[in-house]
């Protein structure tokens, strides 16, 4: 499972598959290819469970169908895992949800290798 942010909101979401498609650049008749991802997004957390637990425990709904959309891949933020439980919401209702555990480090913004400063220098 994923972090992404969609219209400026950060979500939770379950990639279904990435893929590569041309699109075309308005004006000119030219192509570019787009990275993207069609995902299937979480419900937000339970706001009462979130306020309960001081912002620790985020369960979300698993939406299925209802929730696929497209993104570009750039707007993944990070992994993440979603943990299935059945807890009792504030409202008494037990319901079948995930819960959010986010891997500290492993953000993957920050992937990749950065060259030293004397690298570029002996180059």
């Amino acid at each position: 499972s994923i972090q992404v942010s969609i219209d400026g909101t950060v979500h939770f979401a379950e990639v279904q598959y990435f893929t590569q498609v041309a699109i075309a650049v308005e004006n000119i008749s030219e192509w570019h290819d787009a990275n993207i991802a069609v995902i299937s997004v979480f419900s937000a957390p339970d706001a009462d469970l979130v306020q309960l637990s001081n912002q620790t425990v985020l369960s979300c709904k698993y939406l299925g169908n209802e929730g696929l959309c497209v993104v570009d891949v750039t707007s993944i933020k990070s992994v993440v895992a979603m943990i299935p439980h059945c807890p009792t919401l504030p409202s008494g209702v037990i319901e079948d949800c995930f819960f959010v555990l986010e891997h500290p480090g492993l953000n993957i913004s920050q992937f990749g290798v950065e060259q030293d400063q004397e690298d570029e220098v002996d180059q």
